[in-house]
C-alpha cells in the first residue's frame, strides 16, 4: 500500500458495519483531531447508527458496501461474524456492476482490516479473494490484517491485537498502530493468539459488568445508596487496577497488603473462593476462546 507514514490517517477509510466496535475505535480519533469524520465512509443498515455518524459529522454514509470498497484506500469489516460472507459477497457484487461502466481504469485492493471475532486470516483472505475474482482490472494482491480490538478505545484504555496477512507490508502495519494506539495499548502477536487476546481483553470487558453490578449489590445490601454504590465501586475496580499497572506489583502481593490477620478483607476473600469466584472467571474465559473457535468454522 501507498501509504504516507507521515500523514497515515488522512486516507478515506471506508467501513463495513458502523456498530459499537467501529464507533469505539473512531469516534475518538473524530474526537481528537486525528482523523476527518469526511474522510470516512461508511456502510450502515440501521437508523439509529446513521444518526450517530451523522452527529459526528460523518458524510459518506451509504448502505452500499461495494462503494465503499470502492472508495476507499482502507477498508475497516467490522460486521458479525456470521453476517461477514454475506457482506463480503454484497460488496463484490456491487463492485462488479460498478466496474462493468469503468473498464477503462484499473482498480487496487484497499487494505482489508478485520475486526471480525474468529474468522482467520485464510478464511478473511479466501472470502476477499473469491468475492472480487470477477471484478474487472483488479490489481494486486489484497493485503489483510486481523485485528482484535476491545470497547475500551472509546474511552482511551483500550487493548488491541493484530497479525499481519501474507501480502501485508511495514506501511500496513504502521497505518493500524496509528490507528489504535492513540487509545490504548497496541500490540502485534502471532495469529495463533488472537482469539486468546479476544477472550481475555475483547470479551472479558463484558464479564467486569456484572462483577461491578455485583459490587454494588453488596453496597445496597449493607445499606448504601444504589448510585453512590456503583460510583465508589467502579473507583475501586479502577483503583485496584491502576495499583498493578502503575506499581507492577503482583495481585497476589496487592491483596495480600491489605489483608490484615483476622480482618475484614480476609473475611471477604475467603467469602469469594467458597463462592469460586476465580474458577468461574477462568471458565468464562475458557468459554469465550471456545465459541471463537467454533465462530471460525461457520
Amino acid at each position: 500500500m501507498g501509504f504516507d507514514v507521515d500523514n497515515i490517517l488522512s486516507l478515506r477509510l471506508g467501513v463495513i458495519g458502523g456498530g459499537v466496535i467501529a464507533k469505539s475505535i473512531l469516534f475518538p480519533l473524530f474526537d481528537q483531531g486525528l482523523l476527518d469524520p469526511c474522510l470516512v465512509t461508511v456502510s450502515i443498515t440501521t437508523q439509529d447508527n446513521l444518526k450517530h455518524w451523522t452527529d459526528r459529522g460523518s458524510k459518506g454514509l451509504v448502505n452500499s458496501n461495494g462503494i465503499v470498497v470502492e472508495e476507499c484506500g482502507v477498508v475497516i469489516w467490522a460486521v458479525k461474524p456470521q453476517i461477514f460472507p454475506t457482506a463480503v459477497k454484497s460488496a463484490g457484487n456491487q463492485l462488479l456492476e460498478f466496474r462493468k461502466t469503468k473498464t477503462e481504469c484499473f482498480f487496487r485492493h484497499p487494505l482489508h482490516i478485520s475486526v471480525m471475532a474468529g474468522i482467520t486470516l485464510e478464511q478473511f483472505t479466501e472470502k476477499i479473494n473469491e468475492s472480487f475474482l470477477h471484478v474487472p482490472k483488479i490489481a494486486g494482491e489484497p493485503h489483510v490484517i486481523r485485528t482484535m480490538p476491545n470497547i475500551g478505545l472509546r474511552v482511551g484504555v483500550g487493548c488491541t491485537v493484530f497479525t499481519l496477512g501474507l501480502h501485508a507490508d511495514s506501511k500496513d502495519r504502521d497505518y493500524v498502530q496509528s490507528l489504535f494506539s492513540p487509545n490504548g495499548i497496541c500490540l502485534e502477536v502471532g495469529e495463533s493468539q488472537i482469539n486468546a487476546y479476544g477472550a481475555l481483553t475483547g470479551s472479558g470487558v463484558g464479564f467486569m459488568f456484572p462483577i461491578l453490578e455485583a459490587f454494588s449489590d453488596g453496597g445496597v445490601k449493607i445499606g448504601l445508596g444504589r448510585e453512590i454504590s456503583l460510583k465508589m465501586a467502579a473507583q475501586t475496580m479502577k483503583c485496584a487496577a491502576e495499583l498493578f499497572l502503575k506499581e507492577g506489583t503482583h495481585p497476589a502481593v496487592l491483596k495480600d497488603s491489605v489483608c490484615s490477620p483476622g480482618g475484614t478483607t480476609i473475611a471477604g476473600i475467603a467469602e469469594l473462593e467458597r463462592a469460586t469466584v476465580r474458577s468461574g472467571i477462568i471458565n468464562a474465559i475458557e468459554a469465550t476462546h471456545k465459541r471463537s473457535e467454533e465462530l471460525g468454522k461457520l
